[in-house]
């Protein structure tokens, strides 16, 4: 079995080079792996792809992955592909996993809105892990954001993890098959396994949606 997943990128700016680039981060390929337990096709998608759409439409896509990187508003370009990305996968119920940035932009996208959250940049912290029916369970993440979300539209989303200070840190969208995270699961830190499981569990959660 082999998943096809379409992934955005960041924009970074060599200034040196007086150049904009694409750019992922090459340990999502061994990350999405061990989450699907399968082998992937990895389809990073283009910022200045002008027919996102027929591209789109060309592939059997499995799954889509918003990364991280670039607050929302500076980039248009990637602005306007993860919008596109966001529209296909409601208009075709196809599964989405938003991480960082990406949670931020489903908010977004969604009317919601985000915070300052500066003690957020480059940490680590707890988030405790809201399960229904069973214990509340608490695990480390990483944080390497400025904005977060305090509050969410409770008729579209689900809040299931909290961070210490009362910031939403993941959520599941209530008619679409979207997870969001507010951490980088592709970036390896202390007992980065809890992270794992979570994400395995609520992904095979939404796949089946």
């Amino acid at each position: 079995m082999i998943i096809n997943i379409i992934i955005s990128q960041r924009i970074d700016e060599w200034v040196s080079y007086l150049e904009k680039r694409d750019s992922l981060d090459l340990s999502w390929h061994n990350t999405l792996e061990k989450l699907f337990g399968a082998k992937i096709n990895l389809f990073p998608i283009p910022n200045k792809s002008k027919n996102i759409r027929d591209w789109l439409n060309e592939l059997k896509i499995d799954f889509f992955v918003l990364t991280g990187g670039n607050d929302i508003g500076v980039e248009l370009e990637r602005d306007f592909v993860e919008k596109e990305m966001l529209d296909y996968s409601k208009n075709h119920n196809i599964p989405l996993l938003a991480i960082c940035r990406g949670m931020q932009y489903v908010q977004m996208y969604e009317g919601g809105k985000l915070v300052k959250s500066i003690e957020h940049i480059n940490c680590l912290h707890e988030v405790t892990y809201i399960q229904t029916n069973k214990k509340d369970t608490n695990f480390l993440v990483n944080s390497f954001h400025s904005f977060s979300i305090k509050e969410i539209n409770k008729l579209k989303f689900n809040a299931i993890a909290y961070s210490y200070d009362g910031y939403i840190e993941a959520m599941i969208h209530n008619t679409y098959p979207w997870l969001a995270i507010m951490w980088h699961p592709e970036r390896e830190f202390a007992n980065n396994s809890f992270s794992l499981n979570f994400l395995k569990h609520n992904l095979s959660k939404l796949i089946k949606k």
